[in-house]
């Protein structure tokens, strides 16, 4: 390394200059927000431009042995930061190229010229005052001494750093000294990333992440966002405060989850995302067999870091010791939550035989008996007859509710089965009370208590449901569709059409977005843009209730030839595989066949179709609210 005392304080590199007196960098004048550890990073790598600078160099300099940080996490997080400021990418790198396994390297021509005379060491500003400051951040002061000018500077910076991170560690060991009570009211969890180097651990890692946003949802008191949403944010550039403003959350959990053979570590930290300062971090390394324990350890110092008040239930949940878990059993049930997530036909199976095989190694895993109730209701009526599906799916909720009573998930599971499948109004609404009893921020819980109250048409119990479900889960697909589809029972059409477009603009994919503001745009008289939305939510998912729903829409314009078509499709496909009897009768009723849209609803009565128990609320079959056969069928499943 060239001897740094020669060197500027101004580095300029293309459009940018680094200022390392002041610590600032710039693009064509205008200061670029860049953090001081990938600050630091950057001035190693502008010294020694064009050469490799090894990780085992960045590791001594910027992460010593005696500090608390996790190296690959740190080490990877500073150079996307310093990426993102640059406007670099790791694929066609213009600044800073990754040279395999070996360091990084700065590959941009450099510009450093020389100052007349080394500014001296005594013009440099002192360190932020503090009472017993740790070893390391002594050791750097001698540094800055001994050093030249440059080589101080860098130390100034790395100083600044671990002062930073002792305060992190000072403030998770007195917590009653870092933040204020009540400051810290929601929060978030990144996804933790997955350091084994291997993409096909990816899973683990999500499943980890869950696992954490579970324990710490049960804290009532606390605003606990969705995994479901979080996953948005992997591998994400944003900033901390820019999430935490989306979310309009006070803090995230961050971190890393690292797997070898039966070993597990997790590094954790939190961050208060108006500051961006570290509140608290620590490490954890556990057998996997007590990786439920761990999970619930962390979720303990967190609570204690922002000094949140614990409800007694959540006390009386934290005082509870986990049981061991069986390894391979935790193994098959995350690939099965892995999969259930992706919400597609070949993921609902495959969810569902992992749980199953979570299961044969221990049948008293309850969250894995939750999760095969979900693979089966999810697999009910879109793709299996729910006579067989939702039967499995009592079944399986039955199970793990009689393993652990407190499991908040499986009371969701269950409540869909009452609802659905037993048609007993009463017991689903008390199934989804004890499950937001359990768990506050069971996203999932409020979104179906929103549609249970949307189903009998009750609008003031409804939508309050409704936007905390999404307030819990504002990225979530399946959350902003049921919620659209509520706003359809509930006769909301203005809003619906601007729920939907917002829910397109995030996902056009979103089959169910498109379903519903074709619904809403059919119910305003639009016609020819319902069958436009329909047709694409049909050309997405490929579903024969999607199809039926372009068959109404064909019907309603008048297009009773296009009908006719839709209507011969479904029939056909009915021979090949499950199509709801539902669905034949929304295309009739389109029609105006009003005879054989009752037979075809006598026939979802007895299939056990869900959409049947949608009857009360559901516009398309308002045509039929007089006839006494039509409100026989109501009071059939207690709907009149």
């Amino acid at each position: 390394m060239e001897d740094l005392s020669k060197s500027s304080g101004i580095v300029r590199f293309g459009i940018f200059e680094a200022d390392l007196s002041a610590g600032e960098l710039r693009k064509n004048g205008l200061k670029v927000k860049l953090q001081e550890k990938p600050f630091a990073v950057m001035a190693i790598l502008l010294d020694q431009a064009g050469e490799v600078v090894s990780r085992e160099q960045l590791h001594k300099l910027l992460w010593p042995a005696d500090t608390f940080v996790d190296f690959d996490h740190g080490l990877n997080n500073a150079i996307n930061k310093l990426r993102y400021a640059l406007g670099d990418s790791a694929d066609n790198p213009r600044f800073v190229a990754t040279m395999g396994r070996r360091g990084y390297r700065f590959i941009a021509p450099v510009d450093r010229p020389r100052p007349k005379t080394p500014l001296p060491v005594a013009a440099l500003p002192e360190a932020p005052p503090a009472t017993a400051m740790p070893s390391t951040v002594v050791r750097s002061h001698e540094a800055l001494r001994r050093r030249g000018w440059m080589a101080g500077l860098i130390a100034l910076v790395l100083l600044s750093v671990l002062f930073a991170g002792w305060r992190a560690v000072r403030w998770g060991r007195q917590s009653t000294q870092g933040t204020s009570p009540g400051r810290i009211q929601s929060i978030a969890v990144l996804p933790l990333d997955n350091l084994s180097g291997n993409p096909a651990e990816e899973y683990f890692a999500d499943g980890l992440t869950d696992e954490l946003t579970t324990e710490l949802a049960v804290i009532g008191s606390l605003r606990v966002i969705s995994r479901t949403s979080m996953m948005h944010y992997r591998g994400t550039k944003k900033t901390i405060p820019q999430i935490g403003a989306e979310l309009k959350v006070d803090a995230l959990v961050e971190g890393s989850v690292v797997r070898s053979g039966g070993h597990v570590r997790i590094n954790a930290q939190l961050i208060e995302t108006v500051t961006d300062h570290h509140i608290w971090a620590k490490t954890y390394d556990r057998d996997i067999g007590d990786v439920l324990a761990m999970q619930s350890q962390v979720a303990q110092a967190i609570a204690a870091a922002v000094q949140i008040e614990l409800t007694p239930r959540a006390q009386a949940r934290f005082s509870k010791q986990p049981s061991a878990v069986n390894p391979a059993a935790y193994e098959a049930y995350l690939k099965g939550r892995y999969y259930l997530d992706k919400e597609t036909e070949e993921g609902l199976h495959k969810g569902k035989d992992y749980f199953t095989s979570a299961l044969r190694v221990d049948p008293n895993y309850a969250a894995a008996w939750a999760g095969l109730a979900d693979s089966w209701y999810y697999l009910s009526n879109e793709y299996l007859p729910p006579l067989k599906a939702l039967h499995e799916a009592r079944a399986a909720a039955e199970k793990a509710l009689a393993i652990d009573e407190t499991l908040a998930s499986a009371h969701t599971s269950l409540a869909l089965v009452r609802l659905y499948y037993d048609r007993d109004l009463r017991a689903a609404e008390s199934e989804l009370r004890r499950a937001i009893e359990l768990n506050p921020n069971d996203a999932q819980a409020h979104l179906f208590y929103g549609m249970y109250w949307a189903l009998r048409r009750n609008r003031g119990e409804s939508l309050p449901q409704l936007e905390y479900a999404q307030q819990l889960d504002p990225m979530s697909t399946q959350t902003r569709v049921y919620a659209g589809l509520a706003l359809y029972f509930l006769r909301d059409y203005e809003r619906l059409i601007v729920h939907s477009q917002e829910s397109i603009q995030l996902n056009p994919n979103s089959w169910g977005a498109h379903a519903n503001l074709g619904s809403a745009y059919e119910q305003t008289g639009r016609f020819a843009d319902a069958i436009a939305e329909w047709s694409k939510a049909t050309e997405v998912s490929g579903s024969p209730v999607m199809l039926a729903g372009l068959g109404h829409a064909y019907a309603s314009a008048g297009k009773q030839a296009e009908a006719r078509k839709v209507l011969d499709e479904l029939k056909k496909q009915s021979k090949r595989k499950f199509v709801s009897a539902h669905a034949l009768a929304v295309v009739y009723i389109g029609m105006g066949d009003h005879e054989e849209a009752l037979i075809w609803l006598k026939k979802a009565y007895e299939d056990k179709s869900e959409s049947f128990m949608e009857l009360k609320a559901e516009p398309w079959f308002d045509p039929l609210r007089s006839d006494p056969r039509f409100v026989n069928l109501l009071r059939l499943v207690g709907l009149e």
